[in-house]
């Protein structure tokens, strides 16, 4: 995930660059880059499975559907 490398290693710039690309104020931007998280732990798959049950409740889904996930493959980054 050289990408998410790059962008915590430079933090202002992708705020200022995406603060020219988008229109949101470059401050703004930071503090919401700040807060992304780019794990899907358990905490993650509950506020899915939240979403989806108020997307059932107001109609735009017929059911929550199963939540299935693939195993993390192991790399050699990860062992």
């Amino acid at each position: 995930m050289s990408s998410v490398r790059l962008a915590r290693s430079e933090p202002e710039v992708l705020a200022y660059e995406a603060s020219e690309r988008y229109g949101y104020p470059a401050g703004f931007l930071a503090r919401y880059f700040e807060k992304l998280r780019y794990s899907f732990g358990p905490r993650e798959r509950a506020g899915l499975y939240t979403f989806l049950e108020m997307a059932r409740d107001v109609g735009e889904l017929d059911h929550v559907p199963e939540l299935r996930f693939v195993p993390q493959a192991t790399t050699a980054r990860s062992r």
